[in-house]
């Protein structure tokens, strides 16, 4: 039988001048220790990290990957004159007005390792939108609006990015073309469109967040497809780079094509997702999680949880981990059930199922207590990890309501050990 277990529950409820809860033990104090290095979920490269202590920000990277060949165009008997179609499309592309929706397909091969990559690609006057997928991977989701970025992987929230330095985007890769030669009118996607080979033009991988903007490509070519009077309909790009550093170096190369509508459009936007969500760490018990910008975050100290929450006070999340002296997470359960911090005079257990946390076995408790005189509405996560047992703890002094339970959600969506 369990002696004892930290107090989990039965924080002061929002509006009190301190709301951080007491962790003190039932019978024994267990005291939280160093930490390890994680590998983040939910946050992409130049994610913004807030932390107790300074930490360098969560980067997520796409996982190699590589596709089929792209279908080839047939080529047609007559090749066209140079000049004005050329001339056009660079005028075209090199405007900063240039706009464009965009459909993505193509591979990435990083290695021995190979994988489709798809997705959707959108130029705006004010910046750029990306969703990229590879293989069986979350899509990776990146926007730029003037100097503002977010980026978000799967469902999780938008979190706040730097915008990519150098800039390796689609639109500054074409608005550094210099020349085009027309190789003649071919057939594509049921069109007689000009077959345009840009000179001394390179993508980065970077353009699609496959790398950071600081890997530059070894090689590459970018190809155009267009109408009469310069409009492209394809951009297909191959580029080759050096992936990893050191003892980790392997060769990457992509190749992809974007299938251009609505060139030109001025109606097509982009605006940054608000607010921001920012990675904090929690270095004293291990842990990181995405808060939004209005969420203020309260250290713990040993005696009290780490703490998320409004301006206002309520609701709170409070995380808290500590040794599991060895014991199961069935076992830890079983004696919460049974037993409860001092000051909790009322507890009813509304459920307890099975679910995960950072991908990995948990138990939710959902229930509903009277502490210290006040009542409070939780719901409990509890895991172990690496031997030690966590707690992420949503209390609110009312009833939990949908829009409660979806914030929870997202919260739980970007946690990862440390």
């Amino acid at each position: 039988m369990i002696a004892a277990r930290p107090r989990f529950r039965g924080s002061p409820l929002p509006g009190r001048a301190v709301r951080r809860s007491s962790i003190a033990v039932v019978l024994v104090v267990i005291a939280a220790c160093g930490a390890t290095v994680p590998t983040p979920p939910a946050v992409t490269p130049g994610t913004a990290v807030a932390s107790d202590t300074p930490a360098s920000p969560a980067a997520s990277s796409a996982a190699p990957v590589a596709s089929p060949s792209l279908p080839a165009p047939t080529a047609g008997a007559s090749p066209s004159p140079a000049g004005d179609i050329t001339d056009a499309t660079l005028r075209l592309i090199a405007d900063h007005g240039f706009t464009t929706r965009s459909t993505v397909a193509g591979s990435l091969r990083i290695g021995s390792s190979t994988s489709k990559l798809g997705g959707t690609y959108d130029i705006t006057t004010n910046g750029f939108s990306r969703a990229i997928k590879v293989a069986q991977g979350a899509e990776q989701r990146f926007v730029v609006e003037d100097a503002q970025a977010r980026s978000g992987v799967g469902g999780q929230p938008w979190f706040a990015a730097d915008v990519p330095h150098p800039p390796a985007d689609l639109a500054t890769t074409l608005a550094a073309i210099e020349s085009l030669s027309d190789l003649g009118i071919e057939s594509k996607g049921g069109r007689s469109l000009h077959h345009l080979v840009a000179s001394n033009a390179k993508l980065s991988p970077a353009a699609l967040g496959l790398e950071p903007p600081t890997v530059a490509p070894s090689s590459g070519t970018v190809d155009l497809w267009v109408s009469d009077d310069g409009v492209p309909a394809w951009i297909a790009a191959s580029t080759t780079w050096l992936h990893g550093s050191g003892k980790a170096k392997a060769a990457g190369s992509m190749s992809v094509e974007f299938t251009l509508s609505d060139v030109g459009d001025q109606t097509i936007i982009v605006n940054v997702p608000q607010p921001a969500w920012y990675v904090q760490v929690g270095s004293r018990y291990r842990y990181q999680i995405g808060r939004p910008y209005t969420w203020t975050f309260t250290p713990g100290t040993g005696k009290y949880r780490d703490e998320l929450s409004t301006f206002s006070g309520a609701p709170q999340l409070l995380v808290y981990s500590a040794s599991a002296q060895g014991y199961s997470l069935a076992d830890w359960i079983s004696s919460i059930k049974r037993s409860h911090p001092s000051g909790v005079t009322k507890f009813v257990l509304g459920s307890s199922k099975a679910t995960k946390l950072a991908g990995e076995p948990a138990r939710l408790l959902e229930y509903r207590q009277t502490y210290q005189g006040r009542q409070e509405w939780d719901i409990e996560i509890f895991a172990i990890h690496r031997g030690r047992l966590y707690s992420v703890d949503w209390t609110l002094d009312s009833p939990l309501t949908a829009n409660d339970r979806l914030l929870l959600d997202q919260f739980l969506s970007t946690f990862a050990y440390r």
